[in-house]
C-alpha cells in the first residue's frame, strides 16, 4: 500500500485501486516496466524506476496463466488466516488495477515470483 500511495494513487477499503479511473491508470503505470505488457496504452512509463514487469502466475501441474497481463509478487505481509499476501498489477483489456490477495498455500501452492524491495 506505500508503494501505490507514494505514487499519489488512492486505494479502497478492500485494497484495491480503481482500475475504470483513468487517473488511476496513468498513475499505476508510473510503477509498470516500459515494455513485456500485452496491452500498449501508453500509460506504462516507470517514472518511479519500480519497474514492475509482468510474468506468468503458475500453479503446479496447470497451464500458466497471466503472461503479459498480471505482476504478482509476494509480500512479508500475512492475512488473518497466516496466508501470504501478494501484490498484483493487472492488465484487462479494459482496466488496469492493483491490489493485494491472500493466496492459500495448501495442495498446489502458486508459483509467485520473489522480489526483494528496499525500504527507502
Amino acid at each position: 500500500m506505500d508503494l501505490l500511495q507514494s505514487q499519489g494513487i488512492t486505494v479502497s477499503e478492500w485494497g484495491s485501486t480503481d482500475g475504470a479511473d483513468l487517473n488511476s491508470k496513468k498513475l499505476l503505470g508510473r510503477l509498470m516496466a516500459t515494455s513485456g505488457w500485452k496491452k500498449q496504452d501508453g500509460y506504462a512509463n516507470n517514472l518511479s524506476g519500480f519497474n514492475a514487469i509482468p510474468s506468468d502466475y503458475r500453479v503446479d501441474g496447470k497451464t500458466p496463466t497471466g503472461i503479459g497481463y498480471n505482476c504478482v509478487l509476494w509480500t512479508t505481509d500475512r492475512d488473518v488466516s497466516d496466508n501470504p499476501i501478494a501484490f498484483e498489477i493487472v492488465q484487462l483489456p479494459s482496466d488496469t488495477y492493483a491490489k493485494t490477495t491472500p493466496y492459500p498455500t495448501g495442495f498446489f501452492p502458486p508459483m509467485i515470483p520473489v522480489r526483494l524491495v528496499k525500504t527507502p
